[in-house]
């Protein structure tokens, strides 16, 4: 319960991540919620058209829906060509707004409007307003500046005093406090089931030990590295490196010294490389570092880089900790294969070279 707080996480950036996904798998469903909304406000001209006689009434009020329905329509277009979504749910919420003081204008314009009818239509807003994929304070806030708007209006506007006016108010909130409390629970359960399908994926992903990611991961963006780089000449390097003489240190301190020096080994290379680049652990002390968007000239600095954090830092042992390295860039024709086996090839002659 404590990364969450009004049923959204803690941290800004896994939200924005939870609200980024939930809209994308969901943007028919959404858009298709928002639409139906839209129409149905517009085909409220049919009653209007029935209860009010004035012509002239009529048809300001069939244009003051029409312009709303093209609003939706607008944002509709716009949702598809945001990028990050938690700016959508600001301009729901503007849109949520701009509804009600759109509905509140047109009640203005009937000659009697009846206020129990009223109290149904402000239900089924309020409905509306929680089905939509929004944060729920903001749904919260929406349906509490309806029902203190239209309640407003009722009293100074309408003339509704007495019984009539708290039954009708009581029946609101408590349509309110219900779909509150549902969307709360089904909102906080999405983002609990986010949270662990998203430590499920990084446990498949992720080497136990070291935190460095696995061969799967590696495979993956490999296959995405080559074929960006069929399409679009875009340059990938990839760096293998092992730790020389590790076995030495397993027998002199022992394998938990050793699992020590191997985590602190990953964390000294993942505080230096970039968000984009691929550490992987790829059997005992062995690994591979993919660098997209990367030449060789510029690999070879990163691994110079890396030898140079490595022997400098101190592992809590007597001995300086080295490693042997092999670097290779995209090649037109090459596989992942292939390409490993010249990397490989590579580390194996920068090692014995070290050792002759």
């Amino acid at each position: 319960m404590r990364e969450f707080k009004w049923a959204e996480f803690k941290d800004p950036e896994m939200e924005e991540e939870y609200f980024n996904y939930e809209v994308k798998s969901t943007i028919s469903y959404f858009l298709a919620i928002v639409l139906t909304l839209g129409v149905l406000y517009f085909l409220f001209i049919i009653p209007d058209s029935r209860n009010i006689g004035d012509k002239p009434l009529v048809t300001y009020m069939l244009i003051n829906r029409s312009i709303f329905l093209l609003l939706i329509f607008a944002f509709c277009y716009f949702l598809k060509k945001i990028k990050r979504y938690k700016y959508a749910a600001y301009l729901i919420t503007v849109y949520m707004f701009l509804f009600v003081l759109s509905y509140l204008h047109i009640i203005s314009l009937y000659p009697e409007p009846n206020y129990l009818i009223k109290c149904y239509d402000i239900m089924i807003i309020t409905i509306g307003f929680f089905l939509v994929p929004n944060l729920w304070r903001f749904k919260v806030f929406a349906a509490l500046f309806l029902a203190a708007a239209f309640l407003t209006f009722a009293h100074y506007r309408m003339g509704v005093t007495g019984w009539s006016f708290a039954a009708g108010a009581v029946y609101i909130f408590i349509v309110i406090l219900m779909s509150a409390i549902w969307s709360y629970r089904v909102e906080f359960y999405k983002r609990r089931h986010f949270a662990d399908m998203r430590e499920l994926q990084r446990v498949v992903v992720t080497d136990p030990l070291t935190g460095a990611y696995n061969r799967g991961k590696f495979l993956v963006e490999m296959e995405k590295n080559l074929a960006a780089y069929e399409k679009e000449q875009a340059d990938f390097s990839l760096i293998l490196f092992d730790i020389d003489d590790f076995k030495l240190i397993n027998d002199r301190y022992g394998h938990l010294t050793g699992d020590r020096v191997l985590k602190e080994f990953v964390s000294v290379i993942n505080k230096n490389i970039r968000a984009t680049d691929v550490l992987v652990r790829w059997g005992g002390e062995e690994f591979v570092l993919l660098l997209p968007n990367t030449a060789n000239t510029q690999a070879t600095e990163v691994a110079y880089k890396i030898q140079n954090l490595i022997r400098g830092y101190d592992f809590g042992i007597a001995e300086r900790v080295t490693c042997s390295f092999g670097i290779v860039s995209a090649e037109d024709g090459a596989t992942a294969e292939a390409l490993f086996a010249k990397v490989d090839s590579l580390m194996y002659r920068a090692k014995k070279k070290r050792k002759a």
